[in-house]
């Protein structure tokens, strides 16, 4: 389980905090969705779960160990982080996952290494792509083969930072299916950021509800209603019930 409890964090020693105080839970097998607008602190927050900013205040342990004094070595071979904006060298497809898999080897890469690689690629439909430079990638080929990248080191929790963003309606479900999946049939634990209401209803299990830097609301389905999206972003939206989950579509304004 990863827990977090009063975690503040900033970019510079004497700046504000860019996130204050925040405190949630995610159990194993679960996928939290990060909500909120533009710049209240949902990218910053996977950073500090990611490693790549130490926090000023707060404590973070995963699988109840102290996840700040971990080894980097440790840290990614258990979490994957995908940034919202990908850049890759000038790698093939191949070469580019198998860079997930260094926390595991030393100089040279070893069989095991190469099989994983193969195993991965082929599971996310990018095998016919491996010789294929990674910078001539589509923008929906890239973002699959970030999160091959990623799972390459076959983490037990995945940080994804708004990873829709840029998809065409068919990667996007394809994507959205695939993280549904690793958490559902193998156990992995997702935190991602979403901006897309309806995005986050299908394939959420709990929600943080995120503004100016702390947490408004925290919760499962029940939290995805009218109210509490315009508390978050300041809009109103209208409810409709799916089969399975929540839809929201734009509310006209009463005359």
């Amino acid at each position: 389980m990863l827990s977090v409890k009063h975690l503040s964090a900033s970019y510079t020693k004497k700046g504000p905090f860019v996130i204050e105080d925040v405190s949630l839970e995610l159990n194993d097998g679960q996928i939290g969705v990060l909500l909120g607008p533009n710049g209240v602190g949902k990218s910053t927050f996977l950073k500090v779960l990611a490693g790549l900013l130490k926090p000023k205040e707060g404590s973070i342990t995963y699988q109840d160990k102290d996840l700040l004094h971990w080894t980097t070595r440790d840290r990614y071979q258990q979490i994957a982080y995908l940034p919202q904006n990908l850049s890759f060298p000038a790698l093939s497809t191949e070469e580019v996952v198998l860079l997930g898999r260094i926390p595991y080897y030393g100089a040279l890469a070893r069989e095991e290494d190469l099989i994983a690689v193969e195993q991965i690629l082929k599971k996310m439909n990018l095998w016919d792509l491996r010789g294929r430079l990674a910078t001539e990638l589509s923008g929906g080929e890239a973002r699959m083969l970030g999160l091959a990248r990623a799972l390459a080191g076959d983490p037990k929790l995945l940080l994804l930072d708004e990873p829709t963003a840029n998809l065409d309606l068919a990667r996007k479900v394809e994507f959205l299916r695939f993280v549904r999946a690793l958490a559902k049939e193998e156990g992995r634990s997702v935190m991602v950021s979403l901006h897309d209401l309806n995005e986050a209803s299908l394939l959420g299990d709990v929600f943080y509800w995120m503004k100016d830097g702390t947490l408004l609301a925290k919760g499962g389905k029940e939290t995805l209603n009218e109210t509490e999206i315009l508390a978050t972003y300041g809009v109103k939206l209208k409810q409709v019930d799916g089969k399975d989950h929540p839809s929201f579509i734009y509310k006209e304004e009463e005359k």
